[in-house]
């Protein structure tokens, strides 16, 4: 009986760090994510987004073309599509130096990542299971650590990153 007020402070201490920690979720517009709350959600696809929005109605005479698109780049909106694309191609990087492979991908301070789950507080809190279960049997937690891409999850799953060369 001692075990369950053990597991509500651990809940509790997870929630807070959960609340403070980086939640990143990378996903494209075919796995829309729910839940998010303070979560930055990354859309991998979002780069092929705005360039086709650029491109709509450009001439076909490839001198119009260039001369309508840098028109356009030059205005306003021009200038908050460029920064748009920007973060996307910065959100794509994220991904890649993470090692990411699938969407939707969850991952909390670096150190953990749930594949397959849209609903991000549930991947949340898949974590904070897998912590308290490791803090229960006396396991230390991991430290710096990459994501593990697991190839074949057939539901969502928690992975730890492995350590960094």
């Amino acid at each position: 009986m001692r075990l369950r007020p053990l597991l509500i402070v651990l809940s509790a201490w997870f929630v807070g760090v959960a609340g403070a920690a980086e939640v990143l979720v990378f996903t494209d517009s075919a796995h829309p994510v729910t839940n998010a709350g303070g979560a930055k959600v990354i859309v991998l696809d979002r780069v092929l987004q705005i360039e086709k929005e650029m491109s709509v109605g450009l001439p076909t005479n490839i001198d119009q073309a260039e001369r309508v698109a840098t028109e356009r780049l030059n205005s306003p909106d021009g200038a908050r599509k460029l920064e748009e694309l920007t973060q996307a191609y910065h959100g794509l990087m994220q991904a890649w130096q993470m090692g990411v492979s699938k969407v939707p991908a969850v991952v909390v301070e670096g150190r953990f990542v749930v594949y397959g789950q849209s609903d991000v507080a549930q991947a949340i809190a898949i974590i904070a299971r897998k912590q308290q279960s490791n803090l229960l049997r006396g396991h230390a937690l991991p430290t710096e650590t990459r994501p593990t891409i697991n190839m074949t999850p057939p539901k969502p799953t928690l992975t730890p990153k492995e350590d960094s060369p």
